[in-house]
């Protein structure tokens, strides 16, 4: 069973490429070079795309590949039929290219809203994660401001420290 979904995944990925010994001869498939360019393209955005993803190693593997595989794999099933016009089906592999990577984000965001649920988080993206946090902090400086405004905060240090205070004698 394994080895017959093996298999058929490796026919389907041969089909994809145009990956058999005349195609490339008789110029219906794409050459090694012009293959490595395309999927060289994709996978330079899924690099870029991941290293900015906030959170640990596992968010950005997931975001890039994600990424990756949305973006190659469109562009090489909506360039297949274009094959034996290489310039058609590089523009056509770009164009499918982006509408795939731009497609990956919300799939990449409910993996990482996934992957957040099974390791024992609220299910968040991490910039979710990262927005709820700063409001977080945001809320406690702005409670403290607030309460040293209303003198409800004793002692604090820099208080001393101020022009007129203990700090400098008086003076100031």
């Amino acid at each position: 069973m394994i080895r017959m979904a093996g298999t058929k995944g490796l026919q389907a990925l041969k089909y994809l490429l145009g990956r058999n010994p005349n195609a490339v001869k008789k110029g219906v498939a794409a050459s090694i070079p012009e293959l490595g360019l395309r999927l060289g393209m994709d996978g330079t955005m899924a690099v870029i795309n991941a290293s900015q993803t906030p959170g640990d190693l596992g968010d950005k593997l997931l975001t890039g590949l994600t990424d990756f595989g949305m973006s190659a794999g469109t562009g090489l099933v909506a360039s297949r039929p274009f094959l034996g016009k290489p310039g058609i089906a590089s523009g056509v592999d770009m164009i499918a290219s982006v509408a795939g990577g731009y497609g990956s984000i919300p799939v990449s965001e409910q993996v990482l809203r996934s992957k957040d649920k099974l390791m024992g988080g609220s299910g968040e993206t991490p910039w979710e994660k990262m927005g709820r946090e700063e409001q977080e902090r945001f809320a406690q400086d702005l409670e403290q401001q607030i309460l040293a405004q209303h003198g409800l905060l004793y002692p604090r240090s820099n208080d001393y420290l101020n022009p007129g205070g203990l700090g400098t004698g008086g003076i100031g």
